[in-house]
């Protein structure tokens, strides 16, 4: 188990992930516009959750994600259309035809004859309290104790342990929307969450809720599994796991990571 106080990485990360929006959005308008479609360039079109901060974001055609593919397809001078939608549609059209690789892989989703890249992060999904509330964790059979709110689908990610627990609790629930699980939780004091914490800190940011933080407490219960891709040909899995090598050797990865403040898995090593 994991337990420590958040606000002091809060505070460090705020100014880099305000000044790296900051710094993408000239360069977002450029990918964006249909313009940036050469004529006779290969285009690669992957699917992204419509609302996953700061993996993807739709409005801003964007996100640690979209902004790696890009950078990863890139160094074979081929370009990648960022298509936003939920997760379990994206699957579907992928199988239909509509794109040739999508992310992020469902934990329980047997995806056929799909090819999975290299991992490139990691899941971090924590269990938040307020540090003033009363709160002995000791095991994942606690969190529930109180009113607990996980973001949608959270069982699939989370294991069959959590489906059980979650199932018999009459206080939890679950929430599509994680702008309003984050409100909630910093507003409604008597509330604790489950959430990737990369996406809380983004969105503590974004949502300039930053004066409603007291300290909070983390704690880790979860196996986190590695984040992935996956495409419709082995040809493009090498094409991204060699462009992905790359650009952890020249410091592209690193350098997406400050932007998007990340919190990289040490356990995701590209040799």
């Amino acid at each position: 188990m994991l337990q420590h106080n958040l606000s002091t990485r809060r505070k460090q990360s705020r100014q880099a992930v305000r000044f790296g929006f900051l710094c993408l959005l000239g360069a977002l308008f450029l990918l964006a516009s249909p313009t940036a479609f050469s004529a006779g360039q290969r285009v690669v079109t992957i699917f992204f959750t419509t609302l996953s901060l700061p993996y993807a974001d739709e409005t801003l055609n964007a996100g640690f994600e979209v902004d790696l593919a890009r950078a990863v397809f890139a160094r074979r001078s081929i370009t990648v259309q960022a298509v936003f939608m939920p997760k379990d549609r994206a699957a579907e059209r992928l199988a239909a035809g509509k794109a040739q690789g999508m992310v992020p892989v469902r934990a329980d989703s047997a995806e056929g004859m799909l090819f999975e890249s290299l991992p490139y992060a990691s899941y971090q999904n924590v269990y938040l309290h307020h540090a003033h509330s009363p709160c002995k964790v000791r095991k994942l059979e606690d969190i529930f104790e109180g009113h607990l709110v996980a973001f949608h689908m959270a069982g699939k990610y989370l294991g069959q342990n959590f489906v059980r627990l979650a199932s018999a609790s009459p206080s939890y629930e679950e929430l599509v929307d994680q702008n309003a699980q984050v409100r909630r939780f910093l507003i409604r004091k008597d509330c604790s969450i489950v959430i990737d914490q990369n996406i809380y800190e983004h969105l503590v940011t974004r949502l300039n809720l930053t004066g409603e933080v007291d300290d909070v407490c983390l704690h880790s219960f979860f196996h986190n599994p590695q984040r992935t891709f996956v495409f419709v040909s082995n040809e493009l899995r090498q094409i991204f796991n060699e462009g992905l090598r790359e650009v952890m050797r020249d410091g592209t990865y690193q350098r997406l990571v400050n932007i998007y403040g990340i919190v990289p898995a040490s356990a995701v090593m590209v040799e």
